[in-house]
C-alpha cells in the first residue's frame, strides 16, 4: 500500500499478502525450482522475494507449459495457437458469451474472423508498453498494445487509472539492440548502484517510481552519459556485486544477463554498463473484485490487464504473484459458473456497429 501510495484497492492487496504462500507452493509443487533464500525487492523491507536466478518468469511459464501439453495428451483442454482476439461477445441478457478473433497462422497475420461461444472469459492479454508512451522503449514483447483493455471498454467494463504506467528504472540503452530490454532490479537488489556522469551516486533502492524520476532529472539536466547513438543513460555499476558478495555472484545470481553483456564484449563484473527508464507495466486497467470478476457477468480478467492492486507502483515480484494468485481464483470462479449454466444461444453484437467485418458474415462462422 505505502509502494503504491495509497491507490491500491485495499481488498485485492489483502487477498494477495494471504494467497501468494499458497500460490508459491503450488508453482513448487508444479517443478519450479526456487532459490532456497528470498532476497529484497526494492521498495521493500523484507527480504520477501522468491528467484529463479534472473528467469523466474521464464521457470514458471515452463513449469506451466507442461502441465498444458499433459492436459492437452489427456484431450481435456483445446489450445488455439495465433488466435488474435478482437472483441467481446454478449448474449441477449448482456452477460459475455465469447469472443472474436481472428485465426492466423505464424506468418499470416489477417486471417479469417472467427466467433467463439463460451459460458465465460477470462481476459488475460497483458498491457500496452507497446504503444510506446512519451517515446519511451519498453521490455514488454510486441503484442502488448493494450488489446485487452480497448476489448474491455467496447464491451461496456468500468477501466481503473487507465493512464497509470509503471517505467522500470533500469532499461538498456547501450549497445542500441539493448534498448528497452530490462535489467532485472535483482541486480540493484544485490548492491549494484547508479551513477552520474560525474560519478555521483543517485538513489538506487526504493519505489521505482521515485528512482525513474531521479534518473530523468540527471539525464535533463546534463548529467546523463551520452551513447554512440546520441542517446542518454546512467552507469549501473553491476562490478559492486561481485565486490560485496563475493567473485561469482554475478554469474551465478544473474546468469542470462552476465551472458548477453559477455556476448557483446562488456564484462558486467569489470563494467558499469548504461540503463535508461523502460515502460514496463500497466498499472491501471480493468476493475475487479477479489475473485477476478467484472462488472459484466461472465468476464473475468487477471494479471497485468487488470487494474487496482498496485496504485501508483508495483513492487518487484508482485506481477508474477499477482497472475498466479488472481489467475486460479479467476480460473475455480470461471468453472464453477460454466458448470451452472447453458452455452449462449442469442448473441447480441450491437456494441461492434464499428467492428470491420459484416455482424451477418460473423454470425455464420459461429
Amino acid at each position: 500500500m505505502k509502494s503504491g501510495h495509497d491507490r491500491n484497492n485495499s481488498k485485492l492487496v489483502k487477498k494477495l499478502t494471504k494467497e501468494a504462500p499458497e500460490a508459491l507452493k503450488w508453482l513448487s509443487d508444479l517443478g519450479v525450482t526456487f532459490q532456497e533464500k528470498p532476497i529484497l525487492a526494492g521498495g521493500a523491507s523484507k527480504n520477501r522475494l522468491h528467484s529463479v536466478g534472473d528467469s523466474t518468469g521464464a521457470a514458471i511459464m515452463k513449469a506451466l507449459y507442461r502441465k498444458i501439453r499433459e492436459f492437452q495428451e489427456k484431450k481435456l483442454i483445446t489450445v488455439i495457437k495465433y488466435a488474435d482476439v478482437q472483441e467481446l461477445v454478449k448474449d441477449e441478457k448482456g452477460n459475455i458469451a465469447g469472443v472474436i478473433f481472428r485465426q492466423n497462422s505464424e506468418t499470416e497475420k489477417n486471417g479469417e474472423c472467427k466467433v467463439v461461444k463460451s459460458k465465460t472469459v477470462i481476459l488475460a492479454t497483458g498491457g500496452s508498453g507497446q504503444l510506446g508512451y512519451c517515446n519511451f522503449n519498453t521490455s514488454n514483447c510486441e503484442g502488448m498494445t493494450g488489446d485487452g483493455l480497448a476489448m474491455a471498454y467496447h464491451a461496456g467494463v468500468k477501466l481503473i487509472d487507465p493512464a497509470a504506467i509503471q517505467y522500470h528504472p533500469t532499461g538498456g540503452v547501450f549497445p542500441v539492440n539493448f534498448s528497452g530490454k530490462l535489467i532485472s532490479e535483482k541486480a540493484r537488489s544485490l548492491g549494484a548502484l547508479l551513477f552520474n556522469i560525474d560519478g555521483e551516486p543517485l538513489l538506487s533502492q526504493g519505489n521505482r517510481d521515485v528512482i525513474v524520476k531521479n534518473m530523468m532529472y540527471e539525464i535533463n539536466n546534463g548529467s546523463g552519459i551520452k551513447t554512440p547513438n546520441g542517446n542518454s543513460g546512467i552507469w549501473l555499476a553491476t562490478p559492486l556485486i561481485d565486490k560485496i558478495h563475493g567473485e561469482g555472484t554475478i554469474e551465478r545470481e544473474l546468469p542470462i544477463l552476465y551472458k548477453k553483456y559477455k556476448s557483446i564484449g562488456i564484462d558486467m563484473t569489470k563494467h558499469a554498463i548504461l540503463v535508461y527508464p523502460t515502460i514496463h507495466y500497466q498499472l491501471g486497467g480493468i476493475e475487479i473484485d477479489e475473485k477476478g470478476r467484472t462488472e459484466i457477468p461472465n468476464l473475468f480478467a487477471v494479471g497485468e490487464v487488470s487494474g487496482g492492486l498496485d496504485g501508483e507502483n508495483r513492487q518487484m515480484g508482485n506481477a508474477l504473484a499477482n497472475v498466479v494468485v488472481y489467475g486460479r481464483t479467476a480460473g475455480r470462479e470461471a468453472a464453477e459458473i460454466a458448470k451452472s449454466i447453458p452455452i449462449p444461444n442469442e448473441l447480441n453484437l450491437s456494441h461492434l456497429d464499428d467492428f470491420p467485418i459484416e455482424k451477418e458474415e460473423l454470425l455464420n462462422e459461429i
